[in-house]
């Protein structure tokens, strides 16, 4: 894996070419850092293989500011 130091810096290139070439760049990641979580513009949250709401990362993005949890 890639440590955060070079995560954010290539999910900040991704995002400047995103936006510079107007192109979607879909990545998976686990356990993004509150800086790189705040950089995506859109979210599709998957669990157990199935989509779930976006109204949950409110809940999720609550959860880890009050606790310092984990997605679950």
């Amino acid at each position: 894996g890639l440590d955060s130091a070079i995560s954010l810096s290539l999910m900040q290139v991704l995002k400047t070419y995103a936006q510079l070439y107007n192109k979607t760049v879909v990545t998976t990641i686990h356990q993004p850092s509150s800086q790189i979580f705040y950089m995506f513009d859109d979210l599709l949250l998957l669990s157990d293989g199935e989509v779930r709401p976006h109204h949950i990362i409110v809940i999720n993005t609550l959860f880890m500011t009050l606790t310092g949890g984990l997605f679950r």
